[in-house]
């Protein structure tokens, strides 16, 4: 049994102590918008799309990508066209998918999002993952 003197501490500091029935619950990601989007290579195995369009006078800033593809060949590239910044790449030649991890790329105001898709299998399929901000 505790001292009368443990048992004041133990009365002082409890209410410090970790409780995940108290703790907050936040979601690390809520300022982020997601998109999501299938796309079909046409029959030259080509996808030129652009994919998302910051608010005018706005740029987007991308945090998170994802490509998959069902294709055995190609290129798939995630970009900024006009400023030349690059996202992501996927040479669907070597691996189906590219990894899910932080990258933080800015374009330029009023600058879109564009997916090209090069030397695809004829009809093969596009997932793509993006999670950005726009301001």
């Amino acid at each position: 049994m505790a001292s009368p003197v443990q048992k004041r501490i133990y009365d002082k500091l409890a209410p410090l102590t970790y409780n995940p029935q108290n703790a907050l619950s936040v979601d690390p990601y809520a300022y982020l918008t997601t998109f999501t989007g299938e796309f079909t290579a046409n029959t030259t195995g080509d996808i030129d799309q652009d994919i998302i369009t910051p608010p005018t006078d706005k740029a987007i800033t991308t945090y998170f990508t994802l490509l998959t593809t069902d294709s055995t060949s190609g290129v798939i590239s995630l970009d900024f066209p006009t400023s030349g910044k690059v996202v992501n790449r996927l040479y669907a030649s070597i691996v189906n998918r590219t990894t899910w991890g932080y990258a933080k790329v800015t374009g330029g105001t009023n600058e879109k999002l564009k997916l090209k898709g090069v030397n695809l299998d004829a009809g093969s399929k596009v997932f793509v993952i993006v999670l950005y901000t726009t301001g």
